[in-house]
């Protein structure tokens, strides 16, 4: 996909921010929730001063505002993707639950990289995930502390 940039985007283009869809219009991206303005954007398609704003889709051109509600109706020109953003580390564990029985249970882990999809607050930039509706945030200092103490119980297992 070329790497887009403020200057690629034309009139009746779609830009996706992680809550809405937009339409290129002029100097404006209008949706039926209100407008932004273009120049309060870096050419780079992040907005000046908060990144729940940053673009992160920029698709085809379409006719209507209602066309920009289903995808299917739009064409992905370009995604903002950055390699941490983006990688998650999935560890698969066999669990034997409270009934005896087996079941796989899926831990995933992901940095939540403030300017990224995974966004969580601030002072945890690191999420454990242990189901789709469960999950907690670590410091970078807490992981740290997590790492050591997992090396220290290894470390003894594998002494006995």
């Amino acid at each position: 996909m070329k790497n887009f940039t403020k200057s690629d985007l034309q009139n009746g283009m779609v830009v996706e921010i992680r809550e809405d869809r937009y339409m290129v219009v002029g100097d404006k991206f209008i949706c039926n929730n209100g407008f932004m303005r273009i120049k309060t954007y870096q050419e780079n398609l992040k907005y000046t001063s908060d990144n729940d704003f940053d673009i992160i889709k920029v698709y085809d051109r379409v006719t209507s505002f209602d066309q920009m509600k289903y995808l299917e109706n739009l064409t992905l020109l370009w995604e903002r993707k950055d390699e941490m953003e983006t990688k998650e580390y999935i560890i698969e564990q066999p669990y034997i639950d409270e009934d005896g029985e087996d079941s796989p249970t899926i831990i995933k882990i992901y940095p939540s990289n403030l300017d990224g999809y995974h966004k969580s607050e601030t002072n945890c930039p690191i999420v454990l995930e242990y189901d789709e509706y469960y999950g907690f945030g670590l410091t970078t200092d807490s992981a740290k502390e997590v790492i050591k103490a997992l090396q220290e119980i290894i470390a003894y297992i594998e002494e006995k």
